[in-house]
């Protein structure tokens, strides 16, 4: 499995997210994801899926890893998804964090040099 993990601005551990696919996600999270996409996108594409396990389950860092890599793979804390959606005339790029249930936490626009570098 292809994992990340990303750092604040002085070092401190943030999270660990693992790539995944549509079909790791529970049935009913998926669905209400799928919902606010058909909402909120005339069309969309899904570029990458990563399942984020985040420094708020754990109280240090040797836990989260633990956590991350040990623990039930079919559970996700947040999942991550990055998207080109339109709207109305252009296509952009936008990363959405869903709650294990599914319900949007965060949305950011952004300018991609590539999918593996996002610009904010």
């Amino acid at each position: 499995m292809y994992h990340s993990v990303e750092f604040d601005s002085i070092g401190h551990l943030e999270d660990i997210e693992t790539y995944i696919e549509e079909k790791d996600i529970p049935e009913s999270t998926l669905q209400r994801v799928n919902n606010y996409l058909e909402e909120e996108f005339n069309t969309y594409r899904i570029i990458k899926i990563q399942r984020q396990y985040t420094t708020e389950i754990t109280k240090t860092p040797e836990a989260l890893y633990q956590y991350a890599f040990y623990k039930d793979k079919n559970i996700g804390e947040n999942y991550e998804i990055v998207i080109a959606g339109r709207n109305q005339e252009d296509f952009e790029n936008f990363e959405l964090l869903f709650s294990s249930e599914g319900s949007l936490i965060n949305k950011r626009k952004f300018a991609s040099i590539g999918y593996d570098h996002i610009l904010y």
